[in-house]
């Protein structure tokens, strides 16, 4: 089952997509790459966000007040790890 939750932070409202027991995807609202065809809930959305995605919060959270530089929360990366890659390499130039 797919689940999106939105949740502030200091640069504006991330949406948190977990899936499997794994983060699926961290962006923005609102940002250019915005993935299509996602429904963004409301920030106070009455459902409890499942432990996936309140450990994404909080590893989140920790990152924007300085206290965490490393994120421990399971990803899943398929279908993004061939684009990483040419990313990476790309900006190694």
């Amino acid at each position: 089952m797919i689940e999106i939750h939105v949740a502030p932070s200091p640069l504006g409202p991330i949406l948190y997509r977990a899936e499997g027991g794994c983060l699926t995807g961290l962006c923005f609202v609102g940002q250019k790459h915005f993935p299509k065809g996602v429904t963004e809930p409301a920030p106070s959305d009455a459902r409890a966000a499942s432990r996936m995605i309140e450990q994404a919060r909080e590893e989140v959270n920790e990152y924007f007040a300085g206290a965490r530089q490393t994120f421990s929360v399971a990803l899943n990366l398929v279908g993004l790890c061939i684009d990483l890659k040419f990313r990476y390499r790309g900006s190694a130039r």
